[in-house]
């Protein structure tokens, strides 16, 4: 009886990386490795730009523009947007510290004083730290793009290998 378990376990496992396979070659279609490198490191870094609302608006024109898979590009967005909400403090620091302002803390103390002050005060607030946070944004993009890219080229370019073999 573990015998048919097995064999039943095996014929799941092959059936699911068919399935997988399957999803992975439809956001590959017709795309060179380079040009997907490219557009998972434009999707990576317009994910985590610290204004909310507007990855899925520029992702959509990006893959417009340069006419990359835009199903790639925002699954790959949704399944980064944890990190947008994780660099927005470091990147309102490292844009404070570019622009010469000092670095604040972000505690809980901090948000109840902005709400203290009022809706008004606490969205003209909001609105610094997100244009010290963007500021943050386009120096980090700008150093590290180059090298997103290569990282990413050398994964597909192993992926690639790996399905290939399969």
């Amino acid at each position: 009886m573990p015998y048919v378990f097995a064999i039943f376990e095996n014929l799941k496992k092959i059936m699911i990386k068919k399935f997988l396979n399957k999803i992975l070659e439809l956001f590959k279609q017709g795309m060179s490795k380079k040009i997907l490198a490219k557009s998972l490191s434009a999707t990576f870094f317009i994910s985590i730009i610290p204004i909310p609302g507007t990855s899925t608006l520029l992702i959509g024109f990006t893959s417009i523009k340069y006419r990359w898979n835009l199903g790639l590009m925002v699954l790959f967005s949704y399944l980064l947007m944890p990190l947008q909400i994780l660099f927005f403090v470091p990147l309102m620091n490292f844009g404070r510290l570019i622009s010469g302002k000092s670095i604040i803390s972000v505690t809980t103390e901090t948000i109840y004083r902005l709400f203290s002050g009022g809706w008004k005060a606490f969205f003209v607030e909001m609105g610094w730290f997100t244009f010290f946070a963007f500021i943050g944004w386009i120096a980090m993009t700008s150093l590290l793009y180059y090298f997103v890219y290569r990282f990413f080229l050398w994964l597909l370019h192993k992926s690639f290998k790996k399905s290939k073999s399969d």
